[in-house]
């Protein structure tokens, strides 16, 4: 058999893994705060490493790499919701979850019935002071600044805080929205972030660009899956020449 057609096939498998990332790109199109995945291929020789460090000639072969979310600001769309805020420009929320903390752009925010100041799933926002948000329980009339600050009825009651991270892609998705921090990266830091009150940002990934890539890895893996056909054929012509001259 041709060493060929594992190059095809792993090219295959590698554009089924962008399929599937594609295909949760669009399905999260509406998801407020979604930041788009992207995938990387890598290049791996199939031969062993000649002497001095120099590759030895042979196949290449294509691998998954890693999958970096795309941090590129999303549109913000006004809401007039005093719990929601969008973050401009470079910044993360803050909240605790029983894993750790965790960092999300998405900042559409609850009260809990004890008064902590949450995300749609519950999970406590850290505030200025490292510590959760709690508001007053029963407490009404409560809105967000554009420093951050949550009032209940126009007296201060705790900061939001948000945090940047310095290095490049030092973030891991968790979900749809959250983030955790990579092994090995550099710790957040406090850092004052442009708050938009009364705002979402949306995901930064539109149906059109996400269907181009639907489009884009089907036919990559058609592509790859002729390549393969074309190698299985000639496998069996030269399997029958063979044959027929013994």
């Amino acid at each position: 058999m041709s060493d060929g057609i594992w190059s095809a096939l792993s090219g295959a498998v590698g554009q089924l893994t962008a399929l599937d990332i594609a295909a949760n790109n669009v399905a999260n199109v509406s998801t407020p705060g979604y930041r788009a995945d992207h995938l990387v291929f890598r290049e791996v020789l199939g031969k062993a490493t000649a002497a001095k460090g120099r590759p030895s000639p042979g196949m290449n072969y294509s691998s998954v790499g890693n999958v970096l979310a795309d941090q590129s600001q999303g549109t913000v769309v006004q809401t007039g919701r005093p719990l929601d805020t969008a973050i401009r420009g470079n910044g993360y929320f803050v909240i605790s979850t029983p894993r750790g903390e965790r960092y999300t752009r998405m900042g559409s925010f609850e009260v809990a019935r004890d008064g902590t100041l949450t995300t749609r799933e519950g999970a406590p926002l850290i505030g200025v002071d490292l510590r959760r948000i709690k508001l007053p329980q029963g407490a009404t009339d409560v809105r967000i600044g554009a420093d951050g600050t949550v009032q209940v009825a126009g007296q201060p009651s705790g900061q939001l805080l948000t945090v940047s991270f310095p290095g490049k892609s030092p973030l891991e998705k968790e979900g749809a929205v959250l983030f955790r921090r990579a092994q090995g990266a550099a710790a957040p830091v406090p850092t004052p972030a442009i708050l938009e009150p009364g705002a979402l940002e949306q995901s930064n990934m539109s149906a059109v660009t996400g269907m181009m890539d639907i489009v884009g890895a089907s036919r990559s893996f058609d592509a790859c899956q002729r390549v393969i056909d074309a190698f299985r054929d000639a496998d069996r012509r030269a399997a029958m020449n063979i044959a027929a001259k013994v």
